[in-house]
């Protein structure tokens, strides 16, 4: 098998858009102990308390300009849309949370308005 590696993609058409990947990915477990379930370019996890989490890279980013994107599973039972992640936003447990090597993520927030461990997180960063 071969491996064909690039930085950017352009289309080949006339328009000639380009093509962004995730430079790092992870779906991690977010009770107990914090524990990876599979990566990309992700060295750890770090639990910085109920339902916020530090995601440290294994190569750093460019700057810290990048996209942080996630999801989570719901802590509760009902249907009520209450589910959200929180990356790179207000109230993720810091002022500047993106940096080259590590983003934050702040997971559910429960009816009381808290965060909330939850079994499944999953964070996209794109550059």
């Amino acid at each position: 098998m071969s491996t064909l590696k690039v930085n950017t993609l352009i289309e080949a058409t006339a328009g000639g858009a380009t093509f962004y990947t995730p430079k790092a990915w992870v779906n991690f477990n977010g009770t107990g102990t914090v524990a990876i379930r599979a990566d990309g370019n992700v060295s750890s996890i770090s639990d910085l308390g109920t339902g916020k989490y530090q995601i440290s890279f294994s190569s750093n980013m460019a700057d810290a300009n990048y996209a942080p994107t996630g999801a989570a599973s719901k802590t509760d039972g009902n249907n009520d849309g209450n589910q959200h992640c929180q990356c790179n936003g207000y109230n993720n447990g810091s002022s500047s949370p993106n940096t080259t090597s590590s983003t934050r993520v702040v997971t559910p927030y429960t009816a009381g308005g808290g965060a909330a461990d939850v079994g499944v997180v999953t964070l996209n960063v794109i550059r």
